[in-house]
């Protein structure tokens, strides 16, 4: 096979500057790997390119959780976004909306080293992940969930079914509101209403509840 056919694809969003722009020297000049670097402002004319790419990398430095959600969500359950990665990731940043992702396959701190990226890159792009200790921790909290009982007695209102739906599709709050033609402080509140009914404690366990939901529904309906 061309060796140029083998060759790995990786688009990067960020300001193509400083750190991006060193990088995306590296992996172009010393890894041998195509690299494409756009702003930010240009993500919406990326949507098609990037399923020609084998990872995407997202400068959260520059970047919006909501932004990045409301651009991976449509890719992803449309199977055209397999790999993508966050860069310029502080410790503390809230970042829960993206770890259910299961594309998510590698976070960096802001002090990573470029050696160090280059080093995750190459492990993302032969199938591994490459995610801090910590963030490993809080993916684990965020999906443990207690056992819970009678799901078929919580009841929701018809609202609160619609957020649910659309919050299971990985839609922000934003976008939920987009669709509803409800405000932000609204789905926040539905949002609360739902996490209260259901014992959770946030997006990812209680969209992991409904899943759970739905699936003993399936099973009660088919018996009968």
């Amino acid at each position: 096979m061309d060796k140029q056919q083998c060759q790995k694809r990786v688009i990067l969003f960020a300001s193509k500057s400083g750190k991006a722009a060193v990088l995306e020297n590296l992996l172009v000049n010393q890894c041998k790997i195509t690299c494409l670097t756009f702003d930010p402002s240009q993500m919406g004319l990326c949507s098609e390119l990037v399923n020609e790419f084998d990872l995407v990398i997202f400068d959260h430095a520059d970047i919006y959780n909501d932004d990045i959600l409301d651009f991976i969500a449509p890719l992803t359950t449309k199977g055209k976004l397999t790999k993508f990665a966050l860069m310029g990731i502080a410790p503390n940043s809230d970042v829960e909306d993206i770890l259910k992702w299961p594309t998510l396959k590698g976070m960096f701190h802001p002090n990573a080293s470029l050696a160090h990226i280059l080093k995750g890159v190459d492990e993302m792009l032969n199938e591994g992940y490459w995610l801090p200790r910590a963030v490993l921790h809080k993916m684990i909290d965020l999906y443990r969930l207690e056992p819970l009982l009678n799901l078929a007695d919580v009841k929701l209102t018809k609202r609160e079914k619609q957020i649910l739906e659309k919050l299971n599709e990985g839609a922000s709050n934003q976008a939920i509101a987009d669709q509803l033609y409800l405000s932000t402080h609204t789905v926040k509140r539905h949002l609360y209403n739902i996490f209260k009914k259901a014992g959770t404690k946030n997006r990812i366990q209680t969209s992991n509840w409904a899943k759970e939901r739905l699936s003993q529904e399936e099973r009660r309906d088919k018996a009968f």
